[in-house]
């Protein structure tokens, strides 16, 4: 393991990719990502018993800050490990990391660090340092600058509705609140609703006029309302930047029957080509419409 206290970071989770959790870019979804590296959070937890059965749904219903790094694709049949580690420890907060790795050759998959708002009676472990592959690159460590819009503010600023729902109890807790990889799962359902804003005809043999896809490279979100069972919600998303390969994308999350904002994210993603699994520019023509529909500045 580079750069952890291998005493400290333990495995805690032993899976696999299946076919059935790849998406449309022929990767692991983001959705499972979040799944699995939850059940190496949960895992972890309890084995090192920072957590018992009885404090466990609740430490992890008051996780505030949950920052993603991910650092390969994950294909199909793929063996995947889990580790475990904690970051740090104050007075009423603590910070954990979690990271999927292939577990035939150790290459980092991703790395997923967790603010948890919750006082522990016990450390156990030693803390472990911040990898810089885990460390926030192209996200800033702070919230989204636009989380203090209402719903009705989100338009003028260039937010578009993607997204509309109602919590199913297939993707709830016995106790009724929305699973953290639910949250990950409705945004990037949505996504697409934005991305076809920035659709352009594309000359074959031009750049860009392979098999288009994207790719997540890193995603920050912040915690701020639950949903529960039967809750109705909204998804506003816009652009906050685009560059030659690269754009950011911002997501405010609203309960609908309350106005409340239920948490507000920043991502980064990647052009592809899904035919030579490589990024690639993204085609001047889209650029320049994506240009056009920049969010405010705030």
């Amino acid at each position: 393991m580079d750069d952890l206290v291998m005493d400290s970071f333990i495995p805690t989770y032993l899976g696999s990719v299946n076919s059935w959790e790849c998406d449309e870019n022929d990767h692991l979804n983001v959705r499972f990502y979040v799944q699995k590296m939850q059940q190496t959070l949960e895992a972890g937890l309890l084995e090192t018993k920072l957590a018992s059965n009885v404090t466990l749904k609740q430490i992890c219903q008051n996780i505030s800050v949950q920052h993603m790094r991910f650092g390969a694709e994950a294909r199909m049949a793929e063996p995947i490990t889990g580790y475990f580690g904690l970051l740090s420890v104050d007075a009423d907060c603590f910070s954990v990391l979690v990271e999927l790795r292939n577990s035939s050759n150790d290459q980092v998959i991703a790395s997923f660090t967790y603010d948890i708002n919750y006082a522990l009676t016990r450390t156990y472990r030693e803390v472990i340092p911040l990898p810089a592959h885990a460390g926030s690159r192209g996200v800033e460590s702070r919230p989204l600058p636009y989380i203090n819009l209402s719903l009705a503010e989100c338009g003028a600023f260039g937010f578009h509705t993607i997204g509309k729902g109602v919590i199913q109890p297939d993707e709830c807790c016995h106790a009724g609140f929305l699973l953290r990889c639910h949250y990950m799962g409705r945004s990037s359902d949505s996504v697409p609703n934005l991305l076809m804003r920035f659709a352009a005809e594309i000359e074959e043999g031009s750049d860009g006029a392979g098999i288009a896809g994207s790719a997540v490279l890193e995603y920050r979100m912040s915690y701020y309302s639950p949903l529960r069972v039967g809750d109705r919600f909204e998804i506003r998303s816009g652009l906050l930047d685009v560059g030659e390969k690269i754009y950011r994308l911002a997501h405010l999350v609203f309960n609908s029957g309350t106005g409340k904002l239920v948490l507000g994210s920043e991502s980064v993603s990647i052009n592809m080509d899904l035919s030579i699994r490589k990024s690639v520019p993204i085609a001047l023509p889209q650029r320049q419409i994506m240009e056009r529909l920049l969010l405010t500045k705030i």
